[in-house]
């Protein structure tokens, strides 16, 4: 028997006042462009860009080997589940 060690998932966070819609769409270009560290890295990135101080845009990067299209459409729902029970003050475990 093997016990996979899942590393814990660091949020990197760009604490930026965008101006421009053109720099947010550089900043997502980057991330989507960056190539995955095979060795000492895990497959699923986060960044989380600050646009002012109630608006936010947070990026998921998965690489191709671990999600597809209809897991990407499964974590999709599940994350908009999960906002907008934050919203309403529900949170639900499952």
């Amino acid at each position: 028997q093997k016990i996979l060690q899942i590393p814990i998932v660091i949020f990197r966070e760009k604490n930026l006042e965008v101006e421009k819609e053109d720099h947010l769409n550089e900043l997502v270009t980057e991330e989507f462009r960056s190539p995955f560290d095979f060795e000492n890295s895990i497959l699923f990135r986060t960044l989380l860009i600050r646009i002012s101080e109630n608006e936010h845009v947070l990026i998921f990067t998965f690489h191709h080997m671990i999600a597809d299209g209809l897991s990407m459409g499964i974590f999709s729902r599940e994350l908009k589940d999960l906002y907008e029970g934050f919203l309403q003050g529900e949170l639900r475990s499952q």
